[in-house]
């Protein structure tokens, strides 16, 4: 997302402006600006304000309001985007922009509000202060606020946010300059810089990405990309070295291959007179294979759509705060939140769907298939766990060990416990989806094949044409784990 570009302050001497805006979600596509802010700083004193909430035109969630405190009411009398837009262009002008996670967050928002790129250079505090604090568990605005003592007690107010930024660039300043000279690292948003780059025909695989290791403490559990195999292909407007420590930052797993565990391709510009006339690179086809087989669920997203995700990291933790424990969500709510991961391992394991089912007890319910239990979900007061057969401790990644509980405890069990918020539940999705398998794969062998089982031997899968027989088929499951009892591709006495 930034480049390792050195400025040092004279791009801040004069005049500069900081913006902040509040929004009805994450989602720069999707969701749109309720609130935008900006102050102009002239030689780093206050001269003039800006500040409007904009009607988004769609409903405000309520997450939003108890986050911010704007009432819906609020923004059905505000002006829309269009009646502010000129207004706004004409106060920021060619002026330098500052801004807490400006470049991860703010900017995309306004790039799609305004409909074409900023060209001013735009600086991003979330950097400097990396920099300037390295030491802090993590770099939100509304922890340094706290930790640092440096601004308002309103937050995630935009106009309180800019007061807050530019107090934050005071401090990073001032703490930078003991260094001998006030220099500004990794502060440029990369758009600004990437025309100045040459581009290279392809990009080899060089990275050793065991060397990457996490720059910032920061990273959280709620990241969509916490815990996340990724892989990267094609051009880049950035080093893919860059965005691979972009990646490490918020919590994913960098891989160089494409395989059934790969969660994320990133896809960046082919070269077709490197991958062919179909523009696709080989790692796009083995994951359009593993997909179309249903051996496979990888999200194949654009650089665009990479940066989104990984400016959830600071924008969606304050969010999740909000709703971490406020929530009585029941076991059959954290089922139904689970429950598409679960109907897909069901569906790659060529099983009877309808024999998933929840069994609720007095003290937890348990997700079983056919007659093997999975997991238990317990949700009572201060108990929010999952339990585990210590049969299947090989599956636990090690990105889960720390939900670890001893609440609940039972011999043979391990339970982890876990947040009631939505993405705190589904970031168990992928570990529980493993289990459920393991237990598919635990059911008795029994074959209740038909007449065709030799052909399908012979094939390696099902040719039977009834698709409600072939479903249920025992015999099709076994051969999806690989293993054939019966022609010339026998491997199983």
């Amino acid at each position: 997302m930034h480049n390792n570009h050195i400025a040092d302050t004279d791009i801040l001497q004069d005049s500069f402006v900081i913006l902040d805006i509040e929004t009805t979600g994450v989602n720069c596509k999707e969701d749109n600006i309720i609130e935008i802010s900006a102050i102009r700083y002239d030689n780093f004193k206050e001269t003039s304000v800006f500040s409007t909430l904009v009607n988004p035109q769609t409903p405000l969630p309520d997450v939003i309001t108890r986050l911010t405190g704007i009432m819906p009411i609020e923004l059905e009398a505000a002006p829309v985007w269009e009646h502010i837009q000129d207004d706004f262009l004409h106060f920021i002008g060619n002026f330098p922009l500052v801004g807490h996670n400006i470049c991860g967050f703010d900017i995309r928002f306004i790039e799609k509000a305004i409909g074409f790129k900023i060209t001013a250079p735009i600086i991003d505090t979330l950097d400097l202060a990396r920099r300037a604090f390295p030491n802090l568990p993590n770099h939100r605005l509304a922890y340094l606020n706290s930790a640092l003592g440096i601004g308002s007690q309103n937050s995630h107010r935009a106009l309180d946010d800019v007061r807050t930024t530019f107090a934050l660039l005071k401090k990073c300043l001032h703490e930078l300059s003991h260094e001998g000279s006030v220099l500004i690292n990794s502060c440029i948003c990369e758009d600004q810089l990437k025309q100045d780059r040459p581009s290279s025909k392809k990009y080899k695989d060089s990275v050793d990405i065991k060397s990457i290791k996490p720059t910032c403490a920061d990273a959280n559990a709620a990241s969509p990309l916490w815990g996340k195999n990724i892989v990267f292909t094609g051009t880049l407007s950035m080093p893919r070295e860059e965005a691979m420590q972009i990646a490490v930052n918020a919590g994913a797993i960098l891989k160089t291959s494409v395989s059934r565990k790969t969660n994320y391709l990133v896809i960046g510009a082919q070269d077709n007179n490197i991958v062919g006339e179909d523009g696709l690179s080989s790692k796009e086809e083995r994951a359009q294979e593993l997909n179309q087989s249903g051996n496979a669920n990888i999200k194949m997203i654009t650089e665009e759509e990479f940066l989104a995700l990984v400016a959830q990291q600071d924008q969606s933790e304050s969010l999740e705060q909000e709703s971490c424990f406020a929530s009585d969500i029941g076991e059959d709510g954290v089922y139904d939140i689970l429950k598409t991961s679960l109907l897909e391992t069901v569906q790659k394991n060529n099983v009877l769907p309808e024999k998933l089912m929840l069994k609720t007890g007095k003290a937890y319910a348990s997700v079983f298939y056919d007659t093997q239990m999975a997991f238990r979900i317990c949700c009572r007061v201060n108990h929010h766990y999952f339990g585990v057969s210590n049969i299947y401790s090989d599956l636990v990644p090690s990105t889960l060990t720390q939900h670890i509980t001893k609440d609940g405890r039972s011999d043979g069990f391990t339970n982890f416990v876990f947040d009631t918020s939505h993405n705190g539940i589904l970031q168990f999705a992928d570990f529980l989806s493993a289990v459920l398998d393991s237990a598919i794969d635990s059911l008795p062998k029994e074959f209740d094949c038909c007449s065709y089982y030799e052909q399908c031997s012979d094939a390696k899968r099902c040719i039977n044409p009834n698709s409600r027989i072939a479903t249920g088929c025992g015999y099709r499951r076994i051969m999806k784990k690989g293993r054939i009892f019966y022609g010339k591709n026998r491997n199983v006495d």
